[in-house]
């Protein structure tokens, strides 16, 4: 540590070596010293070994009259912290409208107040806007053509894309180097009533299509419940033999079951009908009006060779009309007493 005046003496040859020698001195250590150098120039540094402390150094600049505070150096964490000036908290090309700035913290970044970078999370106010596309050896991408519009890419080594919720729970997935799409662990829910599943791409038949959208599934029980159509007769059914089950896909619904009637009252004026969980399709022409075969156990009917479910579509509601056919017959009325069993499993269009 060693200051000087810069200022060699007209002296003897071993007094100018040390003269010499003190101001390579002053030089070598940056002029310091615990106060300024008595003599000091314009564009001179000398460093202040005692202020702060003992081991915290400040290193001035000497402009001709004062000295300017240049910086601190700290020399038990070996560190410089500039000072007198404002830190550098700014990156930026106004011409290409690009701007960092220097956030709250020194792992923070700020980019045009939307951009902000906390050392672990890129985070965006606003959109983020792809304006090229992706390749196949993208292993996390975004990107944006004309025609393809949004896309991602990515390859994993069991799923090549991978959304999940907000609980980090896998939603979807598209496996490894295929094109399928996996519903991993929910279900897929049709939103809207009327939409469903389009298979428009499949062939179709030689008749007239009407329809390729399933929009609609499903299952459940329902309260077979007999009526006379007529109103003459009341059938009381057996409260533990009156549950059908109904499975509907797209507006084909199928039932099942066994029905048995615990008692009668009144006499049989009309049709036996059977209330449907769901209302028979109503065509203007035939095509919606099914019949089908059941099987029963202590039922009245006429002579005849078939007994069924006949689907009156004219009716636009959710029964079943109970006959009999027999041979070049028109069909009869099907009488119910106590303790009759109806076996069935048939289907029928819903409107």
């Amino acid at each position: 540590m060693a200051q000087h005046d810069y200022s060699i003496a007209n002296q003897g040859f071993p007094a100018t070596r040390t003269d010499i020698n003190n101001a390579l001195s002053a030089i070598s250590t940056t002029n310091s010293g615990t106060s300024a150098p008595s003599s000091q120039f314009a564009g001179q540094f000398w460093l202040d070994t005692n202020t702060p402390s003992g081991t915290t150094w400040t290193l001035y600049f000497h402009d001709g009259s004062d000295d300017i505070t240049f910086a601190t150096i700290d020399t038990s964490a070996n560190t410089v912290n500039f000072s007198d000036s404002a830190p550098i908290t700014a990156l930026n090309n106004p011409s290409a409208n690009e701007l960092v700035t220097v956030g709250s913290t020194t792992t923070e970044l700020d980019a045009e107040t939307n951009l902000t970078f906390d050392g672990t999370t890129l985070a965006v106010t606003g959109t983020v806007e792809p304006s090229g596309d992706t390749s196949s050896g993208d292993n996390a991408a975004i990107g944006y053509t004309a025609a393809e519009g949004l896309i991602l890419t990515g390859q994993g080594s069991t799923s090549d894309v991978t959304i999940k919720n907000d609980a980090d729970g896998i939603v979807l997935e598209v496996p490894t180097g295929t094109t399928n799409v996996e519903i991993t662990s929910g279900n897929l829910v049709i939103g809207t009533s009327g939409k469903g599943i389009d298979f428009s791409a499949t062939a179709d038949s030689s008749g007239t299509m009407t329809s390729e959208l399933l929009d609609d599934y499903e299952e459940g029980t329902f309260s077979g419940a007999l009526t006379d159509s007529s109103g003459g007769m009341t059938v009381t059914m057996d409260s533990s033999n009156d549950a059908l089950k109904y499975t509907k896909i797209g507006d084909i619904c199928h039932i099942g079951g066994v029905l048995v009637v615990s008692g009668v009252s009144g006499s049989l004026t009309g049709y036996i009908n059977l209330t449907l969980p769901f209302t028979v399709k109503d065509t203007a022409d035939a095509s919606s009006k099914w019949t089908n075969p059941i099987a029963v156990y202590n039922v009245d009917f006429p002579t005849a060779n078939q007994y069924g479910a006949y689907m009156n579509a004219g009716e636009a509601a959710a029964l079943a009309f109970f006959h009999t056919w027999g041979e070049n017959s028109s069909g009869g009325k099907m009488n119910l007493t106590a303790s009759s069993q109806l076996y069935f499993s048939f289907s029928f269009p819903t409107a």
